[in-house]
């Protein structure tokens, strides 16, 4: 099967932003159309001529990631955790209609991350722990710079069906949860801000319930307060 064009150019964009110290991407060889959707394309996997994942976890990878990524327009998941990458996630991640699990923890990606993920309408996992200090996770900052919401800043987010957020060990510099941070995330059960410098009152953490949850983890940051009374029937931790 032969690669279409765009998915071409968006990995080999990627591969030029790369630092790649072990050649694993050697088999990354524009003359080969073929091979891309043949199976001899490390980490790449194909249906029907487009990328649907992209797994290139622990591959001693450093660089930054190509906003061409997002000309993969069949991707259904990228894995790129336990490297060194680094800089921005790419804005046109959010511009994938069909992406499911985005996997860029233990790396060192810095900045935003970028507010149209709220919006994907298929992302269920967001692992974006123990990186160089994003900006949490579908970015509204206050003015002052001091509270965070998933809330998108574009349109309501009600019909997301994310279940799993890790945004732990990441420093967010005296960021604050406001108080319906998460709350636009009816599905979500799993969610995860642990060693991440938070400050402020836990209660304003969860003045908005999530009816679904079920692990909530908050540990090793700086809050303070009362714990609230929660009507959370699903909570196991």
């Amino acid at each position: 099967v032969i690669i279409a064009e765009s998915d071409l150019q968006a990995l080999m964009a990627v591969k030029s932003a790369l630092v790649d110290p072990l050649n694993i991407l050697q088999s990354w060889n524009s003359s080969s159309y073929g091979g891309a959707c043949g199976g001899s394309w490390v980490g790449v996997k194909c249906a029907k001529g487009q990328v649907i994942a992209l797994q290139l976890a622990s591959k001693a990878l450093g660089g930054s990631l190509s906003e061409q990524i997002g000309q993969l327009f069949a991707l259904r998941k990228l894995n790129l955790h336990s490297n060194s990458i680094h800089g921005a996630i790419p804005a046109s991640l959010s511009m994938i209609p069909n992406l499911r699990g985005l996997y860029l923890n233990r790396n060192q990606f810095s900045g935003s991350i970028p507010p149209g993920l709220a919006n994907s309408p298929y992302l269920q996992r967001i692992d974006l722990s123990h990186n160089s200090g994003l900006i949490p996770a579908f970015v509204v900052v206050s003015s002052n710079s001091t509270s965070i919401s998933a809330q998108s800043s574009s349109s309501s987010s009600s019909g997301s069906k994310l279940y799993f957020i890790d945004l732990s060990y990441n420093n967010f510099s005296s960021a604050a949860l406001s108080a319906s941070s998460f709350a636009s995330l009816p599905s979500l059960l799993e969610l995860r801000i642990s060693h991440s410098s938070l400050q402020g009152s836990v209660a304003s953490a969860l003045t908005n319930p999530l009816p679904s949850l079920s692990i909530l983890d908050l540990s090793h940051n700086d809050l303070n307060g009362s714990l609230p009374q929660l009507a959370l029937s699903n909570l196991t931790f």
